[in-house]
């Protein structure tokens, strides 16, 4: 079989949320151990909510709840370790997104523009 390629989200990270508001996310649970929630705090602290203590114990399933409330921050523990530089590693998404478009797909553009203007000169001839 052919496998599809993945397309990535828009947006992996970094949902702004006031208040009451929320925030539904859609993730391929599969492939993904989901297992905590990082949230930041306009002061800059990141604390963070435990999804799953033993992710890899349950690989590959679906977390035990789909709908998470996010408590006084002040009941959290900090963001520490691995879990904080996954968090933190979603601010490089757009980093990577601009390498490919610009080291890529221009590329591939302007080759494909020459050779359509190639093209049209040797017809014209």
């Amino acid at each position: 079989m052919w496998p599809v390629p993945a397309v990535q989200a828009g947006r992996t990270g970094n949902f702004p949320l006031g208040p009451g508001e929320s925030k539904r996310i859609l993730y391929d649970w599969d492939d993904i151990n989901f297992s905590e929630i990082v949230v930041a705090a306009e002061d800059g602290r990141q604390v963070q909510i435990v999804v799953d203590a033993t992710p890899t114990k349950r690989q590959y399933h679906r977390p035990e709840k789909s709908q998470f409330v996010i408590p006084a921050l002040d009941e959290l523990e900090r963001a520490e370790g691995p879990v904080l530089a996954a968090a933190e590693r979603q601010h490089g998404v757009w980093t990577f997104r601009a390498v490919m478009v610009i080291g890529v797909v221009l590329p591939l553009l302007l080759w494909g523009l020459v050779r359509a203007y190639r093209r049209e000169k040797r017809t014209r001839a």
